[in-house]
């Protein structure tokens, strides 16, 4: 279970995983402050390049706890107390209300939806959606591209030869506007993916339009002329194999 927090900053990015300051408030209004490895905390599949990319503080993040004891009631809403990283076993034990607790399912998001500026381009294209989902505590924020050990800002991809599916099937090819082949990288991108959905038990995804990765139900079709072809990109399909229900999500 985790409590709704807020990172804040970085307190040491000397060395993967990052320390960082997350902040969350009791029911009587103090703010308490924990500092930790970001692994610890409930980030999804946030890693050092996402981060080195440029992750916007602050940001929503779920920090783990465990309820203790029966619930009581508190003015307008249920109150519980709570022992905050109780893997470390010596975090605190703090009372607040039931609805700062989240239960609600995950959701694997597009991190350029989310805010983070790691398109092709070096610029994000920020959905209210994913933000929503971002400033609840549900999003699992991934660029497969990036998770992939692709550049940013980079050239822009398109498959070559179909879609997303035949990528994962050895039928198509992703390649930039250079000309160099990425297929691995957007291979290994989507693997990391759907191995972070699945660790987070996230059962949808909110991803980019018409990208070569995160695209659903349209992609550029390799001729680089803004050419539009059905189907998925290369995360976005293998997500839908592993039974993940894929939106597109755009801009706003």
């Amino acid at each position: 279970m985790y409590l709704q927090g807020e990172a804040v900053r970085c307190v040491d990015d000397g060395d993967w995983p990052y320390v960082v300051e997350v902040r969350f408030t009791d029911v009587d209004g103090r703010q308490w402050s924990v500092v930790d490895k970001i692994v610890m905390f409930g980030t999804g599949s946030l890693s050092e390049e996402l981060f080195d990319a440029g992750f916007p503080y602050p940001a929503a993040i779920g920090v783990p706890c465990r309820v203790l004891g029966s619930p009581t009631v508190g003015d307008d809403d249920e109150v519980v107390t709570v022992a905050v990283l109780p893997e470390r076993g010596c975090g605190p034990e703090v009372r607040v209300r039931r609805r700062q607790l989240d239960g609600a399912e995950p959701v694997l998001v597009s991190a350029c939806l989310a805010g983070v500026p790691c398109r092709y381009d070096g610029r994000a294209k920020t959905s209210e959606a994913a933000v929503g989902l971002v400033e609840d505590g549900r999003a699992v924020v991934v660029c497969p591209e990036v998770a992939g050990g692709l550049a940013t800002p980079r050239p822009a991809a398109e498959i070559v030869g179909g879609d997303g599916a035949d990528v994962l099937d050895g039928r198509a090819r992703v390649v930039d506007a250079t000309g160099a082949d990425c297929t691995e990288a957007f291979l290994d991108g989507a693997r990391q993916a759907l191995a972070a959905a699945e660790a987070a038990g996230a059962r949808r995804a909110l991803l980019m339009a018409r990208s070569p990765s995160c695209g659903c139900g349209q992609v550029y079709d390799g001729s680089f002329d803004r050419t539009l072809r059905a189907g998925d990109g290369v995360t976005a399909a293998l997500l839908r194999r592993a039974g993940v229900v894929v939106t597109a999500g755009q801009a706003g």
